[in-house]
């Protein structure tokens, strides 16, 4: 079974359980507006089939398409809507999702890696990972998920790098490679871009709005207030059909959204402890003696 809340551990689950149980009622009384949690999954194996018809089905009714991101008047306001999105279009979708979200009658985007079409994943993934070895849909089986009328395709780059660490030229042509080869696949405008791995810059959302995108995905886990005509950055929650019951509700309730803020404290954190370590030497360096980088360069 795979879970994103089981990565760290069972007591740091358990304790990612018992925030999100203390937060929820604080989340229920300051929400303000309309809100929408927007749901990452990946792959859908045939195990996790009836676990995913049970999340679907629960939230069915509050389910809205991504295009609806844009339109509050779109969102109940009691309760936050939900869209499902999906990354890397896996084949194994097309048996064990998409079948279920018709029965419900439930939208959903799922963002294509367009130069990895019908092979395994060619981009970095751990070999140990539940999805390293499925099959990425065909442009043909893509073309008729995308015909379907249930289904919105978007863009997840050629071939999914960290689009963080690219060139300039290099982000702007997996950026408008990608959106220009899947739109002449489906024959239709490519809107949505999901970043791969999360990772992003304010360079990398200005080429992406500058290609042409309107929605732009990350993996900061943030709840979305629809609305607006103009671009939009929009936070997403990894989920699974393995997460357990309460930990789906929580997320989809917006009560792990304390995990964002966190996680930006956690990497600030580091940031400092990386310049406090480099700044004895660079003194060192200006004293003429012989620095740690300067070693291990002579090493290599």
């Amino acid at each position: 079974m795979y879970s994103p809340y089981e990565k760290h551990g069972l007591p740091v689950r358990m304790v990612y359980l018992m925030i999100s149980l203390l937060a929820w009622p604080l989340v229920r009384l300051s929400r303000r507006g309309r809100q929408a949690i927007v749901l990452c999954y990946h792959g859908v194996k045939p195990y996790q089939a009836t676990r995913f018809d049970r999340q679907v089905g629960r939230l069915a009714a509050r389910a809205i398409d991504v295009r609806d991101l844009m339109a509050a008047t779109a969102v109940n306001c009691r309760r936050p809507a939900v869209c499902f999105t999906f990354d890397d279009a896996f084949a194994n979708l097309l048996d064990n999702a998409l079948p279920v979200l018709r029965q419900h009658g439930v939208p959903a985007c799922i963002f294509v890696v367009s130069d990895n079409l019908g092979d395994r994943p060619r981009w970095r993934i751990e070999p140990d990972h539940p999805d390293a070895n499925e099959r990425v849909m065909t442009a043909e089986e893509l073309r008729r998920v995308a015909d379907s009328g249930l289904v919105t395709v978007g863009s997840h780059t050629c071939t999914h790098p960290n689009l963080a660490r690219l060139s300039p030229p290099a982000l702007d042509q997996e950026l408008r490679e990608s959106r220009r080869q899947l739109s002449d696949l489906i024959g239709r405008p490519i809107e949505d871009l999901a970043l791969p791995h999360g990772s992003f810059t304010p360079a990398v959302l200005d080429a992406a709005f500058a290609a042409g995108y309107r929605r732009v995905y990350t993996l900061d886990p943030t709840p979305h207030m629809p609305g607006g005509a103009g671009p939009q950055v929009i936070g997403r929650f990894l989920m699974s059909p393995d997460v357990w019951r309460i930990e789906f509700l929580l997320t989809c309730a917006g009560a792990y959204a304390w995990l964002h803020p966190w996680r930006r404290f956690l990497r600030r954190l580091r940031r400092c402890g990386r310049d406090a370590a480099a700044v004895p030497v660079a003194r060192r360096g200006r004293m003429g003696r012989r620095t740690t980088c300067a070693r291990s360069t002579a090493v290599r």
